[in-house]
């Protein structure tokens, strides 16, 4: 579960999504700030994480990717 500053629930990521949790849990932050490090070795997932976010704010509708069946919602 991803949380805000004042502690609200803002995404919450499923249990087997092993890397993602890793990564997010630890990327690292430019000190005294919120910036990621861009030399942080997770920043590349939080970055993809970001997206879909994104794009889901803007209203993209759920598919499945290529013969996989992994899907966004």
């Amino acid at each position: 579960m991803v949380k805000d500053a004042n502690g609200y629930r803002r995404m919450k990521v499923h249990p087997t999504c092993k890397r993602v949790i890793r990564s997010l849990s630890n990327l690292e932050y430019k000190a005294g700030s919120s910036v990621p490090d861009p030399k942080s070795d997770h920043l590349h997932m939080a970055d993809a994480v970001e997206y879909v976010c994104v794009a889901l704010a803007k209203g993209l509708l759920p598919y499945s990717i290529g013969q996989s069946g992994f899907q966004i919602y």
